[in-house]
């Protein structure tokens, strides 16, 4: 579906896409299946928003070995834990895209931030608040400062 939408994106300019959980219906050979999580389909609408809003690619997010998203972190969150809570990137040199990667900062925020570099060093992160990032500390696991 992920594959789908990004290429629905890409290359016929599709503005959203809408994912729907599967529901039993009665009176027909699934009415005893179970009921898709709706969790589910909250971390599909996350991971098209990425695809669509930040650039990434369906190989980029973080799926679990059986081919599904996890449901207990965000997407965003997932591949972050994944990969930048080790290593986590340094806000005063990291790029829009890697930027983008970080939680808590989407694209109006890693644009302020470029901005910013430019005109000074960002210390800590209530400078990040001042650039109108709500939530700095959700970005604080992944990223240095100063």
């Amino acid at each position: 579906m992920l594959s789908l939408s990004q290429r629905l994106y890409r290359q016929y300019g599709l503005t959203r896409a809408y994912y729907s959980g599967f529901s039993p219906v009665i009176q027909t050979p699934f009415e005893n299946l179970p009921a898709t999580d709706p969790l589910r389909e909250h971390r599909l609408y996350q991971a098209s928003f990425l695809l669509r809003d930040y650039g990434w690619k369906v190989e980029d997010l973080p799926f679990l070995p059986d081919g599904n998203m996890e449901l207990a972190l965000d997407p965003k969150r997932a591949w972050a834990e994944r990969y930048l809570r080790e290593a986590p990137l340094e806000i005063m040199t990291a790029r829009r895209d890697q930027l983008l990667r970080i939680p808590g900062i989407g694209p109006g925020g890693a644009d302020a931030i470029l901005r910013a570099r430019r005109l000074g060093h960002l210390t800590d992160l209530s400078h990040l608040r001042q650039l109108n990032i709500r939530t700095p500390e959700q970005a604080a696991p992944y990223i240095e400062v100063g």
